[in-house]
């Protein structure tokens, strides 16, 4: 028994072979780190031991916060509302400052596409 193979058949059913490879292939793609996801959190952070009132009567507070969020400072038991932010929309956390006056317990609310995060800060003397 004789078995002859041409270079040309083989070649063409190699290649035939590959192109129906990829055309069987199904391509899913890949999560990728889209700046979605990251825009859509919602933080708010402080410095919980600096919220004294120093010489002059205030209390000096830094909050970082999300990009694009709501915040609103406002007296816990009162109810007042002492000042409401809005930040932009940026790449990266923002940071805000407000000075307190009073020794209170306020609630720091932030808010940023129907979701929420309640903060307690109590101001000492």
């Amino acid at each position: 028994m004789v078995i002859v193979v041409s270079l040309g058949g083989v070649s063409y059913a190699n290649h035939h072979g590959q192109n129906q490879e990829k055309a069987n292939k199904v391509i899913t793609p890949t999560p990728s780190s889209s700046t979605s996801s990251k825009d859509d959190r919602l933080y708010i952070s402080y410095n919980k031991d600096k919220t004294w009132l120093n010489d002059q009567g205030v209390a000096p507070v830094k909050f970082v916060v999300s990009p694009d969020t709501e915040v609103q400072i406002k007296g816990e038991r009162t109810g007042t509302v002492y000042k409401t932010f809005r930040t932009k929309k940026e790449s990266g956390p923002v940071t805000i400052h407000y000075q307190f006056e009073y020794v209170a317990k306020y609630e720091v609310i932030a808010t940023k596409k129907g979701k929420r995060i309640v903060k307690h800060l109590t101001v000492k003397r």
